[in-house]
């Protein structure tokens, strides 16, 4: 149940007891409690990924128990049975960041899922029928698993991935890329909406990601929704009604950043919110935004920079660029002369970029 799960996970946050990702080579099905940094924390368990299940984990950790822990994709797809994981699960377990200890770029992890499987399979029909490796030494001993060449996610593709395979955020979530902008927007955390209801307030504007949206028909025949939203601090609900919601149905889809206004009240100490304004959260934040500064440790990126924000769309955002001079005892700063809407996506878009050390939001 994730939605369980992730209350316990903010009890753990509350507690300051650290929730670990899950780990191919320290995980096990269920969650278990681990040493961790001097003190104690919660490993995630293998079988709470979704699709996964309890018992391909169990065949997995009886392998690494038997014979230790796995040193690379090559070795984990020869000595796990083809017959135990399937494409889509390894996929999962990607995206929920199982296999980091193993391969840090989890996109080529997720786009090998198949090659994964290959080489499983290869292995497994050998020691079916007791034959020599022709990798050597045994059945599948040595084999390497081909990634393809790509860039990693971007932080708010990896949280989104990330969310898709465990049904919360676990180690990110996608808000922390709004950084000041939610303070010039003047939006409230959700966790702190009932407080200020509460306290008289009767209008508030709060900013999130949806989670969930869930719709039903009013007596009227009207069509109404509930809608779930979730920011680093916790979840709500609120209400939108038919004469928003035919045209809000685009921002209602789960993993979309959105900008809410709603009307609060305080029944039986249950809060009600009726949403009565909702925008594109990264629209907003670019029509507020002041401007971006990349520092960059070397020339190289330039051009890299440059493809990223050929395809920007234009806006109020200055865009400043810092690098060494070559002396490496002063600095080279220079602005560009277009401005940019200056929205999370592209300041994690040039983040990713080599030779990229910081992108400070001005």
């Amino acid at each position: 149940n994730t939605d369980k799960l992730n209350v316990f996970r903010q009890e753990l946050a509350r507690l300051a007891i650290p929730l670990l990702q899950p780990d191919i080579n320290r995980s096990v099905a269920s969650f278990a409690v681990e040493d961790h940094d001097g003190g104690e924390a919660v490993r995630y368990a293998l079988a709470a990924v979704k699709v996964v299940g309890t018992q391909a984990i169990e065949a997995v950790v009886a392998e690494r128990r038997a014979n230790g822990p796995f040193t690379d994709l090559g070795d984990f797809a020869t000595r796990v049975e083809s017959r135990t994981l399937n494409k889509r699960q390894i996929e999962n377990l990607a995206k929920a960041g199982a296999f980091d200890c193993l391969e840090p770029n989890r996109a080529r992890v997720h786009g090998a899922a198949e090659a994964i499987i290959g080489v499983a399979g290869v292995a497994s029909r050998e020691r079916g029928s007791q034959q020599e490796s022709l990798f050597g030494g045994g059945a599948g001993a040595g084999a390497e698993v081909a990634l393809p060449n790509i860039a990693d996610w971007t932080p708010m593709e990896r949280s989104a991935e990330e969310f898709d395979a465990l049904g919360f955020y676990l180690s990110a979530h996608p808000m922390d890329s709004y950084g000041k902008a939610l303070g010039r927007l003047g939006t409230v955390p959700l966790a702190r909406i009932e407080r200020q209801v509460a306290a008289g307030t009767t209008r508030v504007k709060f900013a999130g990601v949806v989670l969930s949206r869930q719709e039903k028909t009013a007596k009227s025949g009207n069509r109404f929704a509930f809608v779930r939203l979730t920011d680093q601090s916790g979840v709500v609900e609120f209400t939108v009604f038919s004469e928003l919601l035919s045209g809000a149905r685009p921002l209602l889809e789960p993993g979309t950043p959105v900008l809410v206004t709603a009307d609060g009240r305080l029944e039986a100490d249950l809060l009600r919110l009726t949403c009565v304004g909702i925008e594109s959260l990264d629209k907003a934040v670019a029509g507020s935004a002041m401007g971006l500064k990349l520092y960059l440790g070397g020339l190289a990126g330039l051009s890299a920079i440059s493809g990223v924000l050929a395809k920007a769309q234009g806006g109020k955002g200055r865009i400043a660029v810092v690098l060494d001079a070559d002396d490496e005892t002063h600095e080279m700063e220079f602005e560009l002369s277009r401005r940019l809407a200056v929205a999370p996506p592209l300041r994690a878009a040039l983040k990713a970029l080599p030779d990229v050390i910081e992108v400070v939001e001005l």
